[in-house]
């Protein structure tokens, strides 16, 4: 289980913010009680010149994790919402009263499916909502197969192949929800970034020159980009959430019906 995932991700990039600001200024104040040598400054150069290509290396990489999983999650809502629109086509083959029940239940899954969306980072509806859509599969599922078997055809075999994607899609929300970027990652690229900036205020002390404004302005671009990975890393709050317009729009498809 994640650790940071409990905490604001606000809170951790101010906080973040914070601990750069105070790295470059401990390390410009050190350096400025040593006395620098040409020798030692190149050294500096160098390793601050390294650290940095390193923190730009894991930013991009950690970047890219977030973005590729905040997609898949996109594209699952999408896929999700045809796979259901697709089950509900295909029941539109069976006699009546199987044909009502199943859109019903149908109907039925698609609020449950948006409630999940709907109960945020209410942990106590989520759990709610899950319940009630595994419900709704295994009644509707069970429905699907008894007319399977009084009727084995083409067409309920196809059926029974839309409701099954529908539950798939289901069961890989649920993964991809719960698929962040590990703490490892976040704890690894908080302390590079540390010493990269540490590295930039320690050559600033060096050269007996204090550029705050730089510093600040650095500090800050890491600490928003380490924000904007951990939005896109928690649809369920943030300022980036992922859209359910194509749910919303297979709801307004099926109640018209």
């Amino acid at each position: 289980m994640s650790l940071l995932n409990g905490v604001d991700h606000t809170l951790i990039a101010l906080v973040f913010l914070g601990l750069l600001v105070g790295a470059a200024e401990g390390a410009y104040r050190r350096a400025g009680r040593t006395h620098p040598s040409e020798e030692l400054r190149s050294q500096v150069a160098t390793l601050q010149a390294a650290l940095l290509g390193l923190l730009g290396l894991l930013l991009a990489f950690t970047f890219a994790m977030s973005s590729a999983r905040y997609d898949q999650r996109r594209e699952l809502v999408v896929e999700e919402a045809d796979a259901i629109g697709t089950a509900w086509l295909r029941a539109m083959v069976l006699d009546e009263p199987a044909r009502s029940g199943l859109q019903e239940l149908l109907r039925r899954y698609v609020d449950a499916r948006l409630g999940y969306y709907e109960a945020g980072a209410n942990e106590g509806a989520i759990a709610e909502a899950v319940d009630e859509a595994l419900a709704i599969e295994a009644d509707f599922w069970r429905l699907a197969v008894e007319q399977a078997r009084e009727h084995p055809d083409p067409i309920r075999a196809l059926l029974l192949a839309s409701l099954n994607e529908v539950i798939d899609l289901e069961e890989e929300r649920l993964v991809a929800l719960h698929a962040r970027v590990p703490d490892a990652v976040v704890l690894l690229l908080l302390v590079v970034a540390l010493a990269a900036i540490g590295a930039v205020g320690y050559s600033f002390g060096l050269a007996r020159k204090r550029h705050l404004a730089a510093t600040l302005i650095l500090s800050l671009l890491v600490a928003a980009i380490v924000f904007v990975i951990l939005d896109l890393d928690r649809p369920r709050r943030g300022l980036i959430t992922v859209s359910q317009e194509s749910l919303y729009d297979v709801r307004e498809s099926v109640r018209a019906r």
